[in-house]
């Protein structure tokens, strides 16, 4: 509240936009934050930190395909923006590079609880529902129950364990052959 006092008194100021925008990302407040990092990008183009909020408010809107770009646009090449980046392409059905993405964020920070999810999901798009079984454990390991996590992960055990189920039916109505003898009587 007392944030946005302060920003109607300076509506275009870049440096309060800014904190503004990123307490707004905190919040969920992604149409607010989108307008606030604007004003940032309005007054320095490039500015990285805000090119990545405005991705994280686009992402969270809805819009995947713009998210991206300002993901790339940031140029950050950090933990954090990857798993945003693996986010963005599981949402799109770009599993491969969504898997690619949260494998990026898992080289520079192997604890990142969201990279593991979003690694989960990606594997779970790519059909792989052990692997991705893997990853949400993974996840729940750092951060403790996250809701998406809660929902992804029963999914994947129940795959899990309907393919083992599966494999041992099969084996236990396999025909039985009787060894053929060459000998003629």
């Amino acid at each position: 509240e007392a944030i946005d006092r302060a920003a109607a008194l300076a509506p275009s100021d870049p440096g309060l936009a800014f904190n503004r925008a990123a307490m707004l990302s905190t919040l969920g407040r992604h149409r607010e934050c989108l307008d606030a990092a604007a004003i940032v990008l309005r007054a320095a183009p490039r500015d990285a930190e805000a090119l990545l909020l405005r991705g994280i408010a686009q992402a969270g809107l809805g819009d995947h395909t713009a998210a991206l770009a300002s993901f790339e646009a940031s140029r950050l090449d950090r933990a954090d923006v990857h798993a945003h980046r693996a986010g963005s392409l599981n949402a799109l059905d770009r599993f491969a590079e969504a898997l690619a993405a949260a494998d990026c964020a898992l080289a520079r920070a192997a604890q990142n609880p969201d990279a593991h999810y979003q690694r989960g999901v990606a594997l779970m798009g790519l059909e792989r529902a052990a692997d991705a079984l893997v990853s949400f454990d993974a996840a729940l390991t750092r951060r403790g129950e996250v809701a998406t996590v809660g929902l992804d992960r029963p999914l994947a055990l129940r795959i899990v364990e309907a393919r083992a189920r599966d494999t041992t039916l099969e084996a236990d109505v396999a025909p039985q052959v009787e060894p053929v003898s060459d000998v003629v009587q």
